[in-house]
């Protein structure tokens, strides 16, 4: 009988990897990817040329450590917070070791917008231009602020979960929310001269 990994829970199928079954890991994988190299995308910032590296960290360790996890948390919940400790460990070596990077995201930014040749490229190119407006928005907010708020509208975390990722109590979850929020649509309407 063939299983459809797909219909399976996160913590189901980290629980048939942990027994043996290779493609439960592979539907984390392919779950998670893009989301925990934006979320490290979000959370080093200018050192953003390292988020797929530091992603296949984080997938590595996830794979050698499913052993340990308790499933006292959601996976996801774990998985962030996997995440967040390794942009910690990797901010703190990297500024201590070599002062700050000068490799220029925003050439590397230039190089993927030139347009490919394939259909639809317009609409292709105004939701490019969207999402550059309102990544350029979240960019200018402060650190704290723009991982709350990545962590709760880009990956659905509950506030709990969100707390238990950063480490700091739920009502400051909230409380950051709320700020980040504001401040965003502050920003947005200083940049674009929105009313």
């Amino acid at each position: 009988m063939r299983i459809d990994y797909t219909a399976l829970s996160d913590e189901e199928l980290l629980k048939r990897f942990i027994s043996g079954e290779k493609p439960a890991f592979e539907r984390l994988l392919e779950k998670y990817r893009e989301r925990v190299s934006q979320f490290i995308r979000w959370r080093l910032c200018e050192l953003d040329c390292h988020a797929e590296d530091l992603a296949q960290e984080v997938f590595m360790d996830v794979y050698l450590k499913a052993a340990g996890f308790r499933f006292e948390s959601s996976f996801r919940t774990w998985l962030y917070s996997v995440c967040a400790n390794k942009c910690l460990n990797f901010r703190r070596s990297h500024f201590n070791n070599a002062g700050r990077a000068e490799t220029s995201a925003v050439e590397e930014e230039e190089m993927l917008a030139i347009p490919d040749g394939e259909p639809c490229q317009l609409e292709a190119l105004e939701e490019a231009e969207r999402r550059e407006i309102v990544g350029a928005a979240v960019e200018a907010l402060p650190a704290h602020f723009k991982e709350t708020l990545l962590l709760r509208d880009w990956e659905n975390l509950s506030y709990n979960e969100i707390a238990q990722v950063l480490d700091i109590p739920a009502g400051t979850v909230r409380s950051r929310l709320h700020n980040a929020r504001a401040l965003l649509a502050l920003e947005l309407r200083r940049r674009y001269e929105l009313p």
